[in-house]
C-alpha cells in the first residue's frame, strides 16, 4: 500500500490576478506562495516522506525547495505538468469565462477529447500521467509527496480513484491544499480531501 500526499503548488502572480496559467507558462511563486510552501514544510517535515515528485515547472520545484534543501530525494516528471490551455494562457479568466464554461461542461458530459485551441485534452493529459503512476508502482518508496497543478491534479485524482474523467470537477482545491490517499497500485481511497489546515498561519483557509 502506498501513501500518496498530493499538493497543488503555492500561489503565483497569475493565480493572484485570476489569469489562466497552464503548461506553457513557467511562472514563479509570489511572496504568499513562498509562505504557503513554508507553512506546509512546518506541518510535514522532510523526514515524514520517502521521496518527492514534482513537475518540470518552476512553481512546483519552488514549492518543494525546503524538502530538496533537507536532502529528500526528488524526481521530476513531465507527466505531472499542468494542463496546456493553448492560446488562452495568460489571459484573465473573465475574458475566457464563457468558453471555459462550455469546455468544462463538455468534459463533464464525457467529451474528454475536447481541447482548447493549440492546447491539450483531458484524455491526452490522463495518458501522459500514466508515466507517473508507473513510476510510483515500480519504486520502493511508500510515503510519497507529489507536487503538481490544479487541473492536472483533478485528472490524476480521477485516475487514482478509478473514477471517470467526467468527475474531475468534484475534486476541489486551492494553492497548497492537500489530498491524502491510500493506493494499492490500482485503486486509491481518499483519506483526506482538500486539506487547508496547515495554511491557517498564512490566512489561506
Amino acid at each position: 500500500m502506498y501513501n500518496l500526499y498530493i499538493i497543488r503548488h503555492g500561489e503565483t502572480a497569475y493565480n493572484a490576478s485570476g489569469k489562466i496559467q497552464g503548461r506553457g507558462i513557467d511562472s514563479s511563486l509570489n511572496e504568499r506562495g513562498m509562505q504557503q510552501a513554508e507553512a506546509f514544510l512546518r506541518a510535514y517535515p522532510s523526514d515524514f516522506f520517502d521521496v518527492v515528485y514534482c513537475s518540470t515547472l518552476k512553481r512546483t520545484k519552488q514549492t518543494i525547495q525546503g524538502y530538496l534543501d533537507a536532502g529528500l530525494p526528488c524526481k521530476e516528471l513531465a507527466a505531472l505538468d499542468e494542463f496546456n490551455w493553448g492560446e488562452v494562457e495568460g489571459q484573465p479568466y473573465t475574458v475566457y469565462a464563457e468558453t471555459y464554461r462550455e469546455m468544462t461542461e463538455a468534459w463533464t458530459g464525457g467529451d474528454y477529447h475536447r481541447a482548447p485551441h493549440l492546447g491539450e485534452s483531458p484524455a491526452e493529459v490522463a495518458l501522459r500521467q500514466q508515466e507517473a503512476l508507473q513510476a510510483w508502482r515500480s519504486g520502493t518508496a511508500q510515503r510519497i509527496l507529489v507536487c503538481m497543478h490544479g487541473r492536472a491534479l483533478r485528472l490524476m485524482l480521477c485516475q487514482l480513484t478509478q473514477q471517470p474523467l467526467s468527475q474531475m470537477e468534484s475534486f476541489t482545491h486551492t494553492n497548497l491544499s492537500l489530498y491524502v490517499l491510500d493506493w494499492d497500485g490500482e485503486r486509491g481511497q481518499i483519506r483526506v480531501a482538500d486539506d487547508r489546515r496547515h495554511l491557517k498561519a498564512v490566512g489561506s483557509l
